[in-house]
């Protein structure tokens, strides 16, 4: 299956690539979210899209994504891979369940609830903390089922009365 789709710009992306979100004559968009860290600290993760010269019709640029720690301004990564990895450092969530959570948190429950039930299980997990419930009781399980006396097979008595 062929995603490309055509830009005002004259080239083709793909429907995936974020910025596809500017081919209806936008010059420019961004997104962030403010969020408080396990580690207390708040920080605001940034993402901007743009073409070329502010205008519409201008050839698509790379994405920019910022890291900054809001209690003193401070710029923690600006390049798009490291943010995604200190995010993840620091959130303790994969950017995929960042973003599901960020999207949970703005009402948008569709894609929560598109994604299938171990994805939503995990997530939900994760951000509520309760992982560790589904540990404990894996190990009560596994001990429980040590602990069972092992059956021995029952004697079989063939009686002709």
């Amino acid at each position: 299956m062929n995603d490309d789709v055509p830009d005002i710009a004259g080239e083709f992306i793909k429907s995936s690539d974020p910025r596809a979100i500017l081919r209806r004559g936008a010059a420019q968009g961004f997104a962030e979210v403010t969020f408080r860290a396990p580690d207390g600290l708040t920080y605001r993760a940034s993402w901007t899209a743009r073409r070329a010269r502010g205008k519409a019709e201008g050839r698509l640029q790379n994405v920019e994504r910022a890291l900054i720690r809001v209690d003193d301004d401070t710029l923690i990564e600006s390049q798009i891979n490291a943010v995604r990895d200190r995010v993840t450092e620091i959130t303790g969530l994969a950017y995929e369940e960042f973003r599901r959570t960020v999207l949970l948190a703005q009402g948008d429950f569709d894609a929560f609830l598109r994604a299938n039930t171990p994805e939503r299980a995990a997530l939900l997990e994760k951000v509520t903390g309760t992982g560790i419930y589904r540990e404990i009781s894996r190990r009560i399980y596994a001990r429980h089922e040590e602990a069972k006396p092992h059956q021995r097979d029952a004697l079989i008595i063939n009686c002709r009365c």
